[in-house]
């Protein structure tokens, strides 16, 4: 689901380089979170609050990992380096973000999708300033005392030009 015009060109540039650095990949719509069995639940606490906006669409984004399979989720604005392909991650069956509490670089199974999409709606009431998906899981890192998060700091900001023609 589109939440900006003219975001063809930068899906296809974002799946051409996760594919050369050696990832399949899948953009997630709402019909693959609208297939999962805790949609109508999820719906009934974000909708009200929503509608059908970016800010919907970003919470509904862990509820479509979980029915797709699990596996990492990047934000279409995130691309691959050394940096973020190279962590090793040894746990398997633990949620990882890559980007601290903001959600764009994050990996887990289905289950662990789901079930981190469970205590974003169960804390979605908190009073957190701006509700966004990235704020109700900062609150939940920083209050849930059995989040089972594992979280690293390797986003890099901006963009890392060796010259100004050349990544």
């Amino acid at each position: 689901h589109k939440a900006f015009q003219g975001e063809n060109d930068l899906l296809a540039l974002w799946s051409e380089e996760w594919q050369k650095a050696g990832y399949d990949t899948k953009i997630l719509t709402m019909e693959d979170a609208r297939s999962h069995p805790y949609f109508e639940t999820m719906e009934a606490v974000v909708e009200p609050r929503f509608g059908l906006t970016f800010n919907a669409l970003c919470f509904y984004r862990w509820l479509a990992m979980a029915q797709a399979g699990g596996g990492w989720m990047s934000d279409y604005d995130v691309f691959p380096t050394m940096d973020a392909l190279d962590l090793a991650f040894s746990d398997e069956a633990q949620f990882m973000a890559a980007d601290l509490y903001v959600p764009s670089l994050m990996k887990g199974t289905p289950d662990e999708w789901l079930r981190l999409c469970k205590l974003l709606v169960e804390n979605i009431n908190e009073p957190l300033g701006l509700q966004t998906d990235m704020y109700v899981f900062m609150h939940v890192l920083d209050n849930v005392s059995d989040h089972n998060v594992v979280m690293f700091d390797h986003v890099y900001r901006g963009f890392p030009y060796i010259t100004e023609d050349k990544l």
